[in-house]
């Protein structure tokens, strides 16, 4: 299983739960359309971090907490 495919089951969970915040969301997002880059960082013993916080930070409130759709099983 790849970072993308177990991502997307996590997706998967978070859409079939109503309680989650649309921060969390936004968070969530973020993680997997940066999952490809965020993959990379730990080939090369770089931080996820280092890609994640200046997306998150540029503009948090602006970013679309809509989670994108993900069909059973299928990554990116």
């Amino acid at each position: 299983m790849t970072t993308v495919t177990d991502y997307a089951g996590f997706l998967t969970w978070l859409l079939g739960n109503a309680g989650v915040s649309d921060d969390a969301k936004r968070i969530a997002g973020t993680d997997y359309a940066q999952c490809e880059r965020i993959e990379q960082t730990f080939s090369n013993m770089d931080k996820p971090s280092r890609v994640l916080a200046p997306l998150l930070t540029a503009n948090f409130a602006g970013i679309d907490p809509a989670l994108p759709a993900i069909a059973a099983g299928n990554a990116r």
